[in-house]
This record gives structure tokens, C-alpha cells and sequence, in this order.
């Protein structure tokens, strides 16, 4: 016999999310509230379209259930990705894939035995797509226990942020972070994304022990001049340092990418890192993440020549986590 956890339980056990809504008997999560994307998709309908996906939205718990399953439906595109995939991890192991290759039937439901015993049970969502939660079953009586989080850190960033495009939810860099250092971790990637205030949530009730921010590929590949794009850095900047004064932001500047070397109306990518780097040393919490040298300079660990793939995360990580290591 089953139990199907109720809202509140799955609530408990539910990470990265702002706001959780009970629909049709399913769950809908949230990395934005919906009031944020309102104010995002005044400047970009395409930041809205992208905010709505669960990047870095998972359920972290143990039980001594004798399975674990789990249902979803209304998947829905939040980037150019064709498909979508939910992991779970048994235990800290990747044990499947959940998901479509190319989004047709957009629902589906999974089930799985779970060795003798306590178990931790992780179901990262997502990355590229949202889907609402239809059901999650356990063994009648089961307990279910959650884990208890470190360090709450806070991922402001672009696509490669958002984990475009890792196929393995936990092989992009935040969940990486997150999941081998146990931190309760928020990822408010969204692809596409460049230096604006609006992206920070000044309502929102979550108070980060940490924060990263990576934006600044876009802000050059579009073509703006450079004071369009100090401007609009130094705005972004003065909104994070007044809501976070003391908190250490940790600035990770924009990495290699086949065309950096390409002249723009702001000169090339070095010279806008270096224009980030400046005017990010402005303020007292901020400390430089070069990563330049720390994702070797070779295609095969990009998707498209700037994108990494699930190896070239790996390296973007551990690049960051040579900075983070002394405040996680």
C-alpha cells in the first residue's frame, strides 16, 4: 500500500523554489515569485519565458520507503531546448533520467525500488522546462525526513547559469555547487539574461548567505556600447549592494568563447570583463571570479562554442569553488 504526500509534505522537503501554488490537485513550483516575472517580462517577454522554467528546484529527503515515485504533467518549454529531463539521485548517484528527448506526450510518471533501509532520495527538476508535480508516492507509514541545508546561496546569471545545456540537471555548476557542499542553493538563471536591476527581488524572503552573479557575455553579444553596458552594471550593482550590504557577492566574469576576440561597439570580451571587474571592485563585498584560465580553451567541453557541456562544467565548478571554499 501507498501513501501520496500531501502539498505540505512535498513543501517540507522542496528546494529553490519562491512560491508553490496548489493546482488542479498538482503542485506548481516557482524559482520566481509570479509577481517578479510580471516586472521581468516588462523588460524582456523573452527573460519571462525563461524565468518560468525550475532551474535549481528539487526535493532533497531520506525515508525508509520501499519505493519512491513520483507523477507530472502539463510540461511546458521555458527556452529553446527541445526537451526536458527530471534526475533522480539515489543516495547522491544519478540512477535515471525522467523525461522526453524532444517534448510530445508532455507528461509521464516513474517508479523505482529503493534498497533495504534509510535512504536519501534527491529529484532535481527541470533545468530547461517547468512541469507540475502531479503526484509523489511512498510506502503507507514511510517517514520522510528532510535534509538539513548549509549555507544558503544565491545564482543571479544567464543561460549558462540556468544550466543550458547540461542534459544531467546535476551536472550544471550550481547544482554541483550545491549538491557537494550541501547548500540550500537558489538559481535565478535565465537564458538570454544581461546586467539589470530588475532581475534582483527586493521582496523577496530570502536572505542568502552567499551570492554569485554571471552576466556579461550577453551584454557584449548584443552589441551595446560600452556605456550602455557600465551603465546598466553599475545599476545592477547598486541594487544588489543595498539589499545585500554585508553578504560576499562573488562576481564570476564572463568566460571564453569562440568569438571573444571578435571587435564590437565595446570592444571585445576582455575588455568588457575588465569594464565588470572595475566597476564590480567598487564595492567592499564583492570578491573576482576570473575563471578565464579555468575552463581549458578547447570546443569539445562547449555545446556551441559557448555554452559548456556537462564536462566543461565540471571545470566552470571548480573554478568557482576555489573562491567559495573559504564560505561554504
Amino acid at each position: 500500500s501507498f501513501m501520496k504526500l500531501s502539498t505540505q509534505q512535498i513543501k517540507s522537503i522542496l528546494f529553490g523554489a519562491a512560491e508553490c501554488c496548489e493546482e488542479d490537485g498538482g503542485l506548481q513550483c516557482y524559482r520566481y515569485t509570479r509577481d517578479r516575472m510580471d516586472v521581468i517580462r516588462s523588460v524582456s517577454e523573452d527573460w519571462k519565458v525563461r524565468a518560468n522554467a525550475t532551474s535549481g528546484i528539487f526535493l532533497d529527503f531520506y525515508t525508509d520507503s520501499d519505493f519512491f515515485a513520483f507523477s507530472y504533467d502539463e510540461a511546458v518549454k521555458s527556452s529553446s531546448q527541445p526537451g526536458y529531463y527530471f534526475e533522480l539521485l539515489i543516495n547522491g548517484v544519478s540512477t535515471a533520467l525522467i523525461g522526453e528527448e524532444t517534448a510530445a506526450i508532455l507528461k509521464g510518471e516513474f517508479s523505482i525500488c529503493l534498497p533495504q533501509g534509510k535512504n536519501r532520495v534527491t529529484l532535481i527538476f527541470p533545468t530547461m522546462f517547468r512541469a507540475r508535480i502531479s503526484s509523489v508516492k511512498l510506502t503507507d507509514g514511510a517517514t520522510i525526513e528532510q535534509v538539513k541545508k548549509g549555507k544558503r546561496i544565491l545564482f543571479l546569471g544567464d543561460s549558462i547559469t540556468q544550466g543550458y545545456a547540461s542534459k544531467f540537471p546535476s551536472l550544471n555548476y550550481t547544482h554541483r555547487i550545491a549538491l557537494s557542499n550541501n547548500c540550500n542553493a537558489t538559481n535565478l538563471g535565465i537564458g538570454g539574461a544581461a546586467f539589470d536591476p530588475c532581475l534582483i527581488d527586493e521582496n523577496v524572503d530570502y536572505h542568502p548567505d552567499v551570492i554569485c552573479v554571471a552576466y556579461g557575455t550577453n551584454d557584449w553579444a548584443k552589441g551595446w556600447t560600452m556605456e550602455k553596458i557600465d551603465n546598466n552594471c553599475r545599476a545592477f550593482f547598486d541594487k544588489l549592494h543595498a539589499q545585500y550590504p554585508t553578504q560576499p557577492i562573488f562576481v564570476i566574469l564572463p568566460i571564453w568563447r569562440t568569438n571573444y576576440a571578435n571587435e564590437l561597439p565595446s570592444g571585445t570580451l576582455l575588455d568588457v570583463r575588465k569594464r565588470i571587474q572595475d566597476i564590480a571592485n567598487g564595492y567592499p563585498n564583492t570578491h573576482i571570479v576570473g575563471l578565464w584560465q579555468d575552463i581549458p580553451h578547447d570546443e569539445t567541453l562547449y555545446t556551441d562554442g559557448l555554452h559548456p557541456n556537462d564536462d566543461g562544467f565540471a571545470y566552470y565548478a571548480n573554478g568557482v569553488l576555489k573562491h567559495l571554499s573559504n564560505v561554504l
